[in-house]
């Protein structure tokens, strides 16, 4: 019998995430029978050499907020994209007796890149990203690529500071093509908050998108639309990054079995 492998997702909290309906469903579908996936929720990063000591089959490792650029400093090696975004949100565990040795690797740019297919690009020419974490280096990467000038507003001073307190006053949001929430405000369980003004009156010819994929539709793409906005939510870009993870953890593990 194959030893089984397990796969999880590290981040604080995690009541709201998919991922492991997402890796489960992705198992069942491909009939790989030799993987698991659970969810990890750690409250300090500082307790994740005690996860991979006290779970030996731990081989991969998906990492969500808050923990996507702090989780480098812990890492033994980066991916050259790694490395040129400044965040990571998978990392692969290879074992040698009593150590062990962690690669860091980013493909929520590739995912979010390959989801800007869906717009007219040509059309694109100026980009909002709302917020400065781990979740838009991956974004300002993508439209770099793309060639997509754009604008970063994100929190100052102190994290309780509010977006909109920071943002009504500065931006003329009718100048954006595109806006990027990459910030949690909205997500389960509170769902009826809004990184933006309420009272923001966008276009029809701009697209909303937002990273958070629960709710399906957020406060802000629910405000998109009663603007007439092109919105998308995260569900696609978690899905295709989930899916690019596990063939880098595959690609390793072949790698160091050879």
């Amino acid at each position: 019998m194959p030893k089984m492998k397990l796969y999880g997702l590290i981040g604080f909290p995690l009541t709201h995430s998919y991922s492991k309906i997402l890796f489960d469903k992705m198992f069942a579908q491909h009939q790989i029978g030799d993987s698991s996936y659970k969810l990890f929720p750690l409250e300090d990063l500082s307790a994740l050499d005690h996860l991979i000591v006290e779970t030996p089959d731990l081989i991969g490792l998906n990492v969500t907020i808050p923990y996507k650029v702090k989780i480098i400093s812990l890492l033994n090696q980066l991916s050259p994209e790694a490395q040129s975004i400044g965040a990571i949100n998978c990392v692969f565990i290879q074992r040698n007796a009593n150590r062990y040795f962690l690669s860091g690797h980013n493909t929520d740019a590739s995912a979010f890149f390959s989801t800007l297919t869906e717009f007219n690009l040509q059309a694109v020419k100026r980009a909002l990203i709302i917020g400065n974490g781990g979740a838009a280096k991956a974004v300002i990467y993508s439209l770099n690529k793309s060639g997509i000038e754009f604008k970063i507003a994100g929190r100052k001073g102190s994290k309780g500071v509010d977006y909109q307190l920071t943002l009504m006053d500065q931006i003329e949001f009718s100048n954006f093509d595109l806006i990027v929430n990459c910030t949690p405000v909205g997500m389960h369980p509170y769902i009826d908050e809004t990184p933006l003004p309420s009272h923001l009156h966008l276009n029809e010819n701009q697209i909303v998108y937002d990273l958070i994929y629960n709710p399906v539709e957020s406060a802000l793409l629910k405000s998109a639309l009663m603007n007439k906005c092109k919105v998308f939510n995260g569900m696609r870009m978690l899905e295709l990054q989930a899916e690019m993870a596990y063939q880098w953890w595959l690609e390793n593990n072949i790698s160091i079995n050879k």
